[in-house]
């Protein structure tokens, strides 16, 4: 029998998923097209089943998510209308902690030039059309 030491060098330790972030999960993956429920292991989330399957299992009992038990290919979970209100509630809150402005909408340097750009066009154009129609003012 061998020993190790710990801790392991070039094995980072897994994280716990939170329960707000496998509920993240769930709702997204079900407000897709043609989906009505998610399996643990099609969670986009960092872990095992089992890790993932234990958050889960508390927001069921939270009246959050509910178990849609196939023996033959896993327990399936689909969000209640709680979950999906849960959701919208922790992205508002986590708008409201990076301030006010990042909930905004952002104009980019690039967008900007861009309507620039245009601008002066529609600006040319329209003093062609008056200097070729012989408008004088």
């Amino acid at each position: 029998m061998t020993e190790t030491e710990f801790p392991v060098d070039g094995v980072e330790p897994r994280e716990k998923a939170s329960r707000q972030e496998v509920l993240r999960a769930v709702v997204s993956l079900c407000n897709k097209p043609m989906r009505s429920c998610a399996r643990a292991s099609e969670l986009d989330i960092p872990g095992s089943n089992r890790q993932i399957g234990r958050p889960l299992s508390a927001l069921c009992a939270d009246g959050l998510v509910r178990k849609m038990s196939n023996e033959s290919r896993g327990h399936h979970w689909r969000p209640t209308d709680a979950g999906r209100q849960r959701v919208v509630e922790l992205e508002r809150e986590r708008v409201f902690e990076n301030g006010p402005d990042r909930g905004r909408a952002q104009v980019s340097t690039p967008s900007l030039i861009g309507l620039a750009t245009v601008f002066v066009g529609l600006v040319l154009i329209a003093g062609f059309a008056i200097g070729t129609c012989g408008v004088g003012l």
